[in-house]
């Protein structure tokens, strides 16, 4: 038999039509393995591995008699696995037979497509079963179709893959290849082969690429694909786990228990092995030996468990002692506290099934992050990532790197794949990051305030997904109005493409621009499922500094006060975040006010941005701190804050109450007084409109709130609007705050009635009111 790991895939590779591709970065070298370098499509792909690992003595592959069919793959779920999202968006394993030219299959399709779903079922268990003894939960995330069914890619290998006269090393090169030329790179993908080799054919068992990465880090190289492994006929049931095991990163050299050959020798362990081929390890991990005990000891050792019956010892689970490659809760001296952890790959959810459960979940960042500010020289700001690397149509213009936005132009930024550690803000390009950025997949949208900073005319600033087909047209969306010489900020959830990139454009006046990324949304994948769902509440009152309410007075100059926003509706155990609506009044001086979760540093961030003597909102999606408490800083002069609660988001997790989960729609103007929904509002007015049944919401009960852009247009006096459930009575709240002659707009989390209603009240002056929506909460 022959064992071959290839531990590094380095450089980007281009797709087939369909075929997602996501931006990868290169990973550290590996000294000491064999290196080649493969076509893919025109762009380096490169394979390192140590060589074949030559081992006798395993028998062969159980009948198809004895193995655990799964159940008829079409229309009913495949058994044992478990079924997340649509089944095909984010990092997943790609179950895949192929077939060798020259070779007659020894058993029908239907047999070995029914047999692949007992080997994927037996790989789940496994998995499953090894997250279990740290108390842990963990589940692999194979790709599905729409009846949860394992989707089975069917690929026909050349001659040159075949091991018995190639040899194991030729023969996985060939895969590879095949592999690629056929289009299947996606950076999101782990490739599992069942190969129908011949039955006499003992020159491959199984074979999987590894990196040489042990950095505990979301830089690491193992959080993303494209991975292949191969598992030949004579070990089908006997060596996915492994190969699985290296696909992910197991089992890296800096480990206690590791050999040369990215195994282990602390045995039983499915990722033990026989390196030396001298009889140390024993290398009992097939279903025909008795189960075995864990033997050795770790850094932190759980008491081994005890013998078990044969074929269900620790020879069918992942890393023995759990210290060091595996484990869901390492602690103390662990080895894993401090170095790669293949628990926490994306390809292993943490959850059972769950269909769209987890779609539209909220992920607050730990605090604010800024990723953009136009005002700073490269790499200050973030602005056309890495040129053409991302979009192969992305437009020359792009690639400038303006200071300013210059008027009438458009440009885009990277919004997803960033983290931030020791060395600052990073975009390492891997799907698993820590809660101080925001992913590269499984990413629907995010929340970030948008600040506009000096223009030399009045205009307007618009955010949308970058779409090369309406690239630089006029928009007909605002999320910024504004006039020379201001600075000004607006909260924007903004829909992400899968690329994370999204188009800003100026209508006049060249203003710099800042983004402060808060939070994001989870899409419809099941990439992540572990966060919160959206609490709607009427809207309340609970700071304002001018009458002593929330226990603070008149904010001075650098001063930070202390909020409460738990209790009163928001959940003190379950809530993650707060959405607030934050005014700035009676301002002596053109500043600003940061607000974060109390505990943690405070952020190079801004929330609300004022000149003197003016009355400024802005909302704020924030996290909720130490005490169930937020932080609010004041950076010059002195000012009232007001603050209103919207709502909260749950962490999720064991209890966590029945909420409200976001989904995006494409940007609709839902009301415009300008046009049907006029006239305009006078002082005192109540105008109520209907919010849900239209631009894609749906007509129902479980439409809780919408997410809205609320701009008022044309006042010829000062004021402001404020929204509340139709029906309800009309809360001391305010939603946008605007002056005479200029246009203001706001974001609102827009909390509805039973029949799907809003009231807008006008306190001020005659203005027209426009509201721009982005998307829907929903119970159902």
């Amino acid at each position: 038999m022959s064992l071959t790991l290839a531990p590094a895939i380095a450089h980007h590779a281009s797709t087939a039509a369909g075929e997602t591709n996501l931006p990868q970065a290169s990973a550290p070298i590996s000294p000491g393995l064999h290196c080649e370098t493969f076509d893919a499509n025109g762009a380096p792909l490169e394979l390192c591995d140590h060589g074949a690992d030559q081992v006798t003595g395993l028998p062969p592959a159980p009948a198809p008699s004895t193995v655990a069919p799964a159940e008829s793959l079409d229309p009913q779920a495949t058994a044992g696995i478990n079924c997340y999202g649509d089944g095909v968006s984010g990092m997943r394993v790609q179950a895949v037979y192929a077939t060798l030219a020259g070779v007659t299959p020894a058993a029908p399709l239907a047999t070995r497509l029914s047999q692949i779903g007992g080997y994927a079922a037996q790989v789940e268990d496994e998995v499953s079963q090894s997250a279990q003894q740290t108390g842990g939960e963990r589940h692999v995330r194979w790709v599905t179709n729409a009846s949860c069914d394992l989707d089975v890619l069917q690929v026909a290998l050349p001659t040159s893959a075949v091991a018995a006269t190639n040899g194991s090393q030729a023969a996985f090169s060939a895969t590879v290849s095949d592999m690629i030329a056929k289009g299947h790179v996606r950076t999101d993908r782990l490739y599992m082969l069942w190969v129908e080799a011949a039955p006499d054919d003992r020159g491959l068992c199984g074979i999987g690429n590894v990196y040489t990465d042990d950095r505990a880090s979301s830089h690491n190289a193992n959080a993303y694909g494209p991975r292949y492994s191969r598992v030949d006929t004579w070990c089908f049931g006997v060596a996915e786990t492994h190969e699985l095991g290296h696909s992910i990163g197991a089992v890296q050299p800096t480990a206690k228990n590791s050999t040369p050959g990215r195994h282990c020798t602390d045995e039983y362990d499915l990722m033990c092995y026989d390196d030396a081929r001298d009889g140390s390890v024993t290398m009992n991990y097939t279903n025909s030996l008795p189960g075995g005990s864990c033997q050795g000891s770790g850094d932190t050792a759980p008491p081994p468990p005890a013998p078990a019956a044969k074929g269900t010892g620790n020879d069918r689970r992942w890393d023995c002692n759990h210290d060091d490659y595996f484990s869901t809760n390492p602690t103390g001296a662990n080895y894993l506290v401090t170095h790669w952890n293949t628990a926490n790959h994306p390809v292993l959810a943490q959850t059972g099934s769950t269909g769209t459960v987890g779609a539209g979940a909220y992920h607050s960042l730990t605090r604010p992050v800024r990723i953009v500010d136009t005002r700073l020289a490269p790499p200050g700001q973030i602005w056309g990532m890495a040129g053409a690397t991302y979009l192969p149509t992305y437009p020359a213009a792009i690639t400038n790197r303006p200071a300013r936005l210059t008027g009438k132009r458009s440009y885009v930024s990277k919004l997803t794949g960033f983290d931030v550690d020791g060395t600052g803000l990073t975009f390492p390009q891997s799907p698993l990051v820590s809660d101080a950025g925001v992913p590269n997949v499984g990413v629907s949208a995010v929340v970030l305030n948008v600040t506009v900073v000096d223009p030399s005319s009045a205009g307007f600033l618009s955010i949308r997904p970058y779409d090369p087909a309406t690239f630089g047209s006029t928009p007909t969306i605002s999320n910024i109005n504004y006039v020379a010489g201001q600075v000004i900020a607006n909260t924007v959830t903004i829909t992400v493409p899968a690329h994370g990139i999204v188009e800003v454009y100026s209508s006049a006046g060249a203003p710099y621009v800042i983004f402060d990324v808060a939070g994001w949304f989870a899409d419809a994948s099941g990439t992540f499922i572990e966060k919160g769902a959206y609490h709607a509440l009427n809207p309340t009152r609970i700071m304002n500094t001018r009458t002593g309410l929330g226990g603070s007075p008149t904010l001075k100059p650098n001063t930070t006060v202390d909020l409460t926003v738990t209790g009163g509706g928001v959940d003190a155990t379950h809530a993650a975040a707060v959405v607030l609506n934050v005014t700035a009044a009676e301002t002596t001086a053109s500043s600003y006010f940061t607000v974060w979760p109390k505990g943690e540093t405070r952020p190079t961030a801004s929330n609300v941005n004022f000149p003197p003597a003016a009355a400024a909102a802005n909302l704020v999606v924030v996290g909720v701190g130490t005490d169930g408490k937020i932080s609010i800083y004041l950076e010059a002069g002195t000012a009232n804050v007001i603050v209103d609660l919207l709502g909260w988001f749950d962490g999720g997790g064991p209890g966590a109450p029945v909420g409200a989960i976001y989904r995006a729609i494409t940007p609709a103007r839902l009301v415009d007084t300008r046009g049907g929904d006029g006239p305009k509002l006078n002082a005192g007015d109540t105008r109520t409109f209907t919010l849900r049944g239209v631009a894609g919401i749906p007509d129902a009960a479980a439409v809780t709130a919408v997410i809205g852009n609320v701009a008022a247009v044309a006042p010829t006096g000062g004021g402001y609007f404020t929204l509340f459930p139709t029906g309800g009575t009309q809360p001391d709240t305010s939603t946008v705050n605007f002056v005479p002659g200029q246009d203001r707009a706001n974001l609102s989390f827009i909390t509805l009635s039973s029949s799907g209603q809003s009231s807008l009240f006008d306190f001020g002056a005659p203005v027209h009111a426009l509201i721009d929506i982005a998307g829907y909460f929903s119970t159902g």
